[in-house]
């Protein structure tokens, strides 16, 4: 009788087990990166809004011929675009061709001219402060733009 070479039945359980708790601690290292790409995935989201509204801002307001305040916000005007900016209760609304909407409470504006004054509504502005605040956390937005003669020569 020939002797067959095998495994006993201990040796298959030990290397079962070992293979479990393998898989175990690959799916909890599994969980923790996923939790963890989600934390950093939802921060660079709320980074990227603020980003945007800066470029934006930056963009319409370097771009603009003038920057006139309104009772609710500010307008950026040129001849080729319009950008209205709006100050609801907790949103700031963008319009233009299309509307951007940032939720984020405006906490403080304030708008000055050449002079280094605090204008009212209807006035031509060279600088922008705005204070927000976002998910907890206060952003200052401050945007000057280079003085044009062409502001003062077309009124």
């Amino acid at each position: 009788m020939k002797k067959v070479k095998a495994f006993t039945i201990i040796e298959i359980g030990i290397a079962m087990l070992l293979s479990a708790v393998l898989i175990l601690m690959c799916y909890k290292a599994y969980n923790i990166i996923d939790k963890e790409i989600f934390f950093i995935s939802s921060k660079a989201n709320k980074n990227l809004e603020e980003l945007t509204l800066r470029k934006l801002i930056t963009r319409d307001v370097l771009e603009a011929n003038k920057v006139i305040i309104t009772r609710s916000g500010f307008k950026c005007l040129d001849t080729s675009f319009t950008a209205d900016y709006f100050f609801e209760d907790s949103l700031l609304i963008r319009s233009n061709t299309h509307s951007d909407t940032f939720k984020c409470v405006i906490l403080e504006s304030t708008f000055w001219d050449d002079t280094n004054k605090v204008l009212m509504p209807g006035s031509i502005i060279n600088r922008i402060e705005l204070l927000l605040e976002k998910n907890g956390k206060k952003i200052r937005i401050v945007q000057e733009r280079p003085t044009a003669s062409e502001v003062y020569l077309n009124e």
